[in-house]
């Protein structure tokens, strides 16, 4: 990833980032932690209150006995470990927190509270986390003293592309069209046959979800002759998928989709142009329900939402060029 020495050196610690980081922000949340002092080993629990428990007196024996057939099944290794319980601090009232504590078969559990000296660790679990998924939202460059971390964007936005993608081709076709056009890309190109038994589908379902795919522009396929003759029925056709022609190819559709929606809210303006006229009057602005006549207030609101909704998807379709073309 990086062609130098120094260039390895990039990435900021946990602790650079808490200094940009807003303070409400809660970095216990989300991720569970448990410190040595609240986990009761066997010993601890046989001291421990029974009013720790909500179990019933029949649900206490159906526990005992479900714990000891699992005993006797497990290996001898697992049979070694301790039974823990994780405990949350009694308030001052009595009551149990409702946040930061959950009940679960008589067990609390619950999140420690946060600490000024914690916030750094906290903060470097959830880039862990991040560097843990498959689609790499971050990496951790360095291991010294806290750790460095970095993101590279070049593979976060292939990977944003890629769902932006997958989300059209499971609009247009369906989940068997997101299926079809996943194996296109791991397997190159395929025949029906093939096709139809790497994906587990019926040849006719393929040949409908394939048409629609062609018609959208996400695959296409290619004759290829069996021998010289040129005879139709003596050729067959290899389905392929290719990425960056669909990356060329989305943003151009997005774009006109954009246009008509703007086309399609011009129209529906003029339809009620003179009640927006009437509405950007001086002596009108802040008291429109109480001046216009509650049949023309109605179409006044329904020309608002009907904005309101093609303007969001101006905004997503926008973003989703950008996405794809601009980044």
């Amino acid at each position: 990833m990086f062609d130098d020495e120094t260039a390895k050196e990039r990435g900021v610690t946990p602790s650079e980032i808490l200094d940009f980081l807003d303070i409400t922000v809660a970095l216990d949340n989300g991720i569970a932690k448990v410190s040595k002092d609240r986990v009761l080993d066997d010993s601890q629990l046989d001291d421990s209150s029974a009013g720790e428990m909500d179990l019933d007196d029949e649900e206490q024996e159906t526990s005992q006995e479900v714990s000891q057939e699992a005993s006797q099944e497990a290996p001898q290794e697992t049979g070694k470990r301790k039974r823990t319980r994780y405990l949350i601090d009694d308030s001052d009232d009595g009551e149990e927190p409702k946040q930061n504590g959950t009940r679960h078969k008589g067990v609390k559990f619950g999140c420690l509270p946060e600490a000024k000296d914690s916030k750094v660790e906290a903060l470097r679990r959830h880039l862990m986390l991040l560097c843990t998924d498959k689609r790499g939202f971050a990496r951790q460059c360095s291991k010294k003293g806290e750790g460095r971390f970095t993101v590279d964007f070049d593979m976060v936005l292939a990977a944003l592309r890629e769902a932006h993608i997958d989300a059209m081709v499971e609009a247009t076709a369906g989940l068997f069209g997101l299926r079809l056009v996943n194996a296109l890309k791991h397997l190159g190109k395929l025949d029906e046959k093939t096709l139809s038994m790497k994906t587990f589908l019926p040849k006719r379902q393929v040949q409908t979800t394939m048409a629609k795919l062609l018609e959208a522009g996400f695959v296409d396929v290619q004759e290829v002759p069996k021998d010289n003759s040129r005879v139709v029925d003596r050729s067959f056709c290899l389905w392929f998928c290719e990425k960056e022609r669909i990356r060329r190819l989305l943003p151009e559709r997005l774009c006109e989709v954009m246009v008509r929606c703007f086309q399609v809210r011009d129209v529906e303006k003029a339809k009620v142009r003179d009640i927006l006229d009437f509405v950007r009057r001086t002596d009108v602005k802040g008291r429109v329900e109480e001046v216009l006549d509650q049949t023309y207030y109605r179409r006044y609101r329904a020309y608002q939402d009907k904005e309101s909704r093609l303007l969001g998807s101006i905004f997503r379709l926008d973003e989703i060029v950008a996405c794809l073309r601009d980044y």
